[in-house]
């Protein structure tokens, strides 16, 4: 059975509602830490304080496992992406928005954050292509908000800049995992709005502008 397949449907009860949120917080912890390829399910469910059987109840394999914890992330990035898409801001607006929403989710999901970038490549073939879409989706999203800012400033580039710029932003907002600390100098909701003030004023462009 795939891990597309997984986890399974929750329990109808509390307590097994509990138990998978348990697994899968201990999980990302013991994930982060260790990595997924030196982290068993064994070691999980002790973490958990399950029995491995209990563990293995709600989620069949340790790939599904992990495609739960991408999934959990993926479901908080479309949250999101929707929240945003039907306020019905400009352009400008919205490119803030979307920032803020990645650096939100930094300091929500950080753990969630750090395992969807490390692990992934452990994810089985099917795993992936359920999640490509997904994925595409929101890079879409912000790729044709990222093109519409653009537009509206006259700047007028091709499909390819465009791409990359889209990847620069993400790769602004993404790989602050790797630095960022809650309670340091800077709250992310200040990085957030330097970074926007940043790629909008780039994007609305000045003498060399093309």
């Amino acid at each position: 059975m795939s891990a597309v397949e997984q986890p399974r449907a929750p329990r109808s009860t509390a307590k097994g509602r509990a138990a998978q949120r348990r697994v899968i917080e201990q999980a990302l912890v013991l994930f982060q830490a260790r990595g997924y390829h030196a982290t068993s399910i064994r070691e999980v469910a002790q973490a958990a304080g399950l029995a491995k059987a209990t563990v293995y109840h709600h989620f069949q394999t340790k790939a599904a496992l992990l495609y739960a914890i991408h999934d959990v992330f993926m479901e908080t990035l479309e949250e999101g992406m929707a929240q945003i898409t039907a306020s019905g801001r400009p352009a400008e607006e919205r490119l803030r928005a979307i920032i803020h929403e990645l650096w939100r989710v930094m300091v929500t999901h950080r753990s969630h954050v750090h395992v969807f970038f490390e692990e992934w490549r452990y994810l089985d073939d099917e795993s992936l292509r359920t999640l490509k879409p997904r994925r595409d989706a929101y890079f879409s999203f912000l790729r044709d908000t990222v093109a519409e800012v653009l537009e509206a400033n006259g700047r007028s580039l091709g499909d390819e800049h465009v791409d990359v710029l889209t990847l620069g932003v993400f790769g602004m907002c993404n790989w602050g995992y790797q630095w960022f600390e809650q309670g340091g100098p800077l709250a992310a909701a200040g990085i957030a709005d330097d970074y926007a003030d940043l790629v909008i004023g780039g994007f609305r462009g000045g003498a060399g502008a093309r």
